[in-house]
């Protein structure tokens, strides 16, 4: 029952960097903002370990940064976005030391650098050791808890959008409380975050389970490449040997550890990265997150050894609570890793300003598919693309309030759009749709495990109410199967047994929508072909 009607100028759904970004970059409007958390401690940001990939040293530069970004995204990159990344990314950043982020400095004062995998400088900006992400969002939080222009709605959740006339106009929330609240907005910014709650082992929040993608494919937006799920090669996992179903998100041994030269060994001890790639243990993530499955998933051990790391609790104090809160001793003692899904490089189609193709919708951050990453996501690049383009987002949604003035139209059928189901996810269901995931549609597919994936998943969703989460949930991970089937190559995050080698016929983005399954070249708008065999997979 609906207890409550409020309108607003701007609603941004999601509190992580991004939609906070989105909030302070509107000043000018009434923005109401939506988490599930308290402010600045929702969403995956606060966990982001690594750090802000900026070019600012001397012997940097944002085309080196462009480069560095392009060749990690396999060839799928939108050369836009990763253009405007590198160049924003000093403006961003400045911003946020203004705000009065703490960032670590160097002895002489000067903002301290490290290096990540597949980066060729040391351009990772820290706070806290590896406590960046927590650093930023702290800060950026209580900025906007001090912003008069927002009104924050805190613990509770989108649970639909509000369409009119093939417009979005706001959102109906569902409160821990059980009221539901529909949310009338001249412009609606979607910044839910991303979808590794629906692997097994995943260093996701536990409401990252793709919400967002669900809302937006329901009101007619386009998803791309949903194929591309990164994992992160180094989760802290003591009990590593089998990918099944866990009890929560595995703290991350942040990639910076490895830049400061951790090793990978096996449980005998041999440093084996050197025989997969050129730069061993700083290859790009794909590449060190199938070396390690391969060890894994044949019951071998695979740790990472810092021992050699001077001052570790020190340099990366997170990471050592973290090994400590296990019994282990970094200093002296091997740390046990697994992959885990980290990040998803696909989303809700948008262009540089964060535009879907669903009037008065806009999108940032792990929700949204800006074509920054392309196929596979440069380390630390996600913090600077939710400064980036959660700015771009929340700047365009103000302008086009104050250009058109719009006033929003009487909905007297307002009530007859609440969403009949407003219910959380049932653990068992969840639980089920990881072990699916992780067995069949992780670090390496195949058409034969995709399409038993397709049939479990199939199975499931003739068990969910129509419009639930528990559709949403199944719905995402069907069309992440769908598109990893589809898609007859290996590229970045994607490895098909059958196909292990890059194809150029391939280069090219898979695109969802309420017409099928489609595709477009790179850096072009233009839809080259439709195939819609498989759509009655398609779930709304």
């Amino acid at each position: 029952m609906t207890d409550h009607i409020h309108i607003t100028d701007l609603l941004v759904l999601g509190a992580g960097l991004a939609g906070m970004q989105a909030a302070l970059h509107a000043p000018e409007h009434r923005v109401t903002l939506v988490t599930a958390a308290k402010v600045g401690r929702g969403g995956a940001s606060p966990w982001a370990k690594g750090g802000v990939a900026v070019p600012i040293a001397d012997d940097d530069h944002p085309s080196l940064h462009a480069y560095d970004t392009l060749t990690a995204g396999a060839g799928l990159c939108h050369h836009g976005a990763v253009q405007l990344a590198t160049e924003e990314g000093c403006q961003r950043l400045r911003g946020l030391v203004e705000l009065g982020v703490e960032f670590d400095r160097a002895s002489g004062g000067e903002l301290a650098l490290g290096r990540e995998a597949a980066h060729s400088q040391r351009r990772i900006v820290r706070a806290d050791g590896d406590g960046t992400g927590r650093a930023i969002c702290k800060t950026v939080g209580r900025c906007l808890e001090r912003a008069s222009h927002v009104t924050l709605r805190q613990e509770c959740r989108a649970v639909s959008l509000i369409v009119d006339d093939g417009r979005v106009v706001g959102a109906w929330l569902a409160h821990a409380d059980g009221r539901l609240e529909a949310v009338l907005a001249g412009a609606t910014v979607l910044a839910t975050g991303g979808l590794g709650q629906l692997y097994a082992r995943t260093s996701n929040p536990i409401e990252a389970r793709g919400d967002g993608l669900a809302l937006a494919l329901r009101a007619g937006a386009r998803l791309v490449d949903l194929e591309f799920v990164q994992f992160h090669p180094t989760a802290l996992a003591p009990e590593q040997t089998e990918l099944t179903a866990d009890q929560g998100p595995l703290p991350l041994l942040t990639e910076a550890i490895r830049g400061e030269g951790a090793l990978l060994v096996d449980e005998d001890g041999r440093r084996f990265m050197t025989d997969e790639h050129e730069l061993a243990e700083l290859a790009p993530r794909d590449v060190v997150s199938r070396a390690i499955w391969r060890y894994c998933r044949n019951g071998r051990l695979v740790y990472l050894d810092a021992t050699g790391i001077d001052d570790f609790a020190t340099r990366f104090p997170g990471a050592h609570a973290d090994c400590t809160a296990l019994g282990l001793d970094p200093s002296r003692d091997l740390l046990p890793v697994t992959p885990a899904a980290h990040y998803h490089m696909g989303g809700v189609a948008v262009d540089l300003d964060g535009r879907t193709s669903v009037d008065g919708l806009w999108a940032c951050g792990e929700v949204a598919s800006t074509g920054l990453h392309g196929a596979n996501r440069l380390a630390s690049n996600s913090l600077l693309e939710a400064l980036v383009f959660g700015a771009r987002a929340g700047r365009s949604a103000a302008r086009e309030l104050s250009r058109t003035d719009r006033p929003l139209r009487p909905l007297p059928d307002l009530a007859a759009t609440a969403p009949a189901h407003t219910d959380a996810v049932d653990d068992e269901l969840l639980a089920r749709v990881q072990e699916i995931m992780c067995l069949h549609v992780g670090l390496l597919r195949s058409a034969t495990g995709l399409e038993h994936a397709l049939d479990a998943l199939d199975d499931l969703a003739a068990t969910c109410p129509p419009g639930s989460s528990a559709e949403g949930v199944v719905s995402i991970a069907s069309l992440i199967t769908i598109a990893a089937l589809r898609r007859c190559e290996s590229r970045g995050a994607h490895f098909r047994l059958e196909y292990p080698d890059r194809r150029e016929v391939w280069r090219r983005r898979m695109v969802f929508s309420g017409t099928g399954v489609g595709f477009e070249a790179v850096d072009a708008d233009r839809r080259l072909d439709l195939d819609t065999s498989r759509a009655r997979r398609l779930p709304f």
